[in-house]
């Protein structure tokens, strides 16, 4: 298995993932014309604000809309297996 032989590649493999995708789903700027990402100010309790787009509600949302963030999920959790089995916790990965 591939997570098994190489688990720092496949984790890499599965973030690379994710920033495909994120980057395809989600671009951080507004159209093609610009470079910069979505930005706006804003005034709150007296203060003058900045708000940068970053898109890190993802990870708060949950990756049910990500296919790429469900793989990174289990491709993680199955390397965590695998770490804890070799140290005598839990039972074989599957």
């Amino acid at each position: 298995m591939f997570i098994e032989l190489a688990p720092e590649q496949a984790a890499l493999a599965a973030i690379e993932a994710v920033n495909v995708e994120i980057g395809r789903e989600k671009p951080l700027t507004p159209s093609e014309e610009s470079a910069q990402p979505t930005s706006f100010d804003f005034a709150f309790d007296g203060k003058r604000l900045s708000y940068r787009a970053d898109f890190s509600e993802i990870w708060d949302s949950g990756s049910h809309e990500y296919l790429s963030l469900n793989l990174l999920n289990s491709t993680l959790n199955q390397i965590l297996r695998h770490i804890g089995y070799r140290l005598g916790f839990g039972k074989a990965p599957v």
